[in-house]
């Protein structure tokens, strides 16, 4: 072997890479893409799920966006270390400064590929002052992945981010079952709302069984309604968990 040479992928290097959930299983797949939305700082999501009529897929936050660089630095770079770049906080746009301090989930980046859940390829639309790049994430032959440029525009009002594919694969799972899901982890701030198919997620999508409520007594103030969340499984949202 004479000079320098890049390493070799196996076809499983994406999976053992992300875990096999991920990549594979819609629920932490769309969990851990909204996950990336609540770290952008964005207040709303929107989602279309595919289905048999329409098997489009696509996720859309009002979240800070990203310029060309940052995507090439924060999206294309394999284990981005977020905490050490951008700290344990999310970042909040100016325009969605009525959002309280967040904690992030990211540490590692390896939730950007969750697209791949949803087809063999996804895109990457982004946008942010002014500027917007829409960039095409595919897997190689060889399990290696690949990130196409196939638009940029100048002009572009506001900021955010959205995953999609054209052509995505129908997952198991429903949307209604996808709202009670979403529902458990992301209701407890006020100012992070996510729609499904144009309807918004409520507490009336979450099972009663996955809802407690206690009334507590504080001095000098009065009753308090404590409404308690559960999903009764443990994931890496577990700190949105609770009251």
């Amino acid at each position: 072997m004479e000079g320098k040479q890049t390493a070799l992928f196996d076809e499983r290097f994406l999976e053992s890479f992300t875990g096999t959930g991920i990549v594979s299983e819609p629920k932490i797949a769309i969990i851990e893409l909204i996950a990336n939305s609540w770290d952008a700082g964005a207040s709303k999501v929107e989602i279309k799920w595919p289905n048999e009529s329409d098997n489009s897929f696509f996720i859309r936050d009002n979240g800070h966006g990203m310029s060309e660089s940052e995507f090439d630095k924060r999206f294309r770079k394999l284990a981005y270390n977020r905490q050490r770049d951008q700290g344990i906080y999310a970042e909040i746009p100016r325009e969605n400064s009525f959002i309280s301090k967040r904690l992030a989930f990211g540490k590692n980046g390896k939730g950007r590929f969750a697209g791949f859940c949803f087809g063999p390829s996804f895109f990457v639309k982004t946008w942010k002052k002014n500027n917007e790049v829409t960039v095409k994430v595919f897997k190689g032959n060889e399990g290696e992945i690949f990130f196409q440029k196939i638009d940029s525009k100048e002009g572009v009002t506001g900021h955010g981010t959205m995953v999609y594919a054209d052509n995505a694969k129908i997952p198991i799972i429903s949307a209604n079952l996808i709202k009670r899901e979403i529902g458990m982890r992301f209701l407890t701030d006020p100012n992070f709302e996510v729609a499904i198919d144009g309807e918004k997620i409520t507490f009336l999508d979450i099972p009663e069984k996955n809802i407690k409520e206690f009334i507590l007594t504080v001095e000098g103030f009065g009753e308090v309604k404590l409404i308690a969340i559960d999903t009764l499984s443990t994931d890496k949202t577990t700190h949105q968990h609770g009251m």
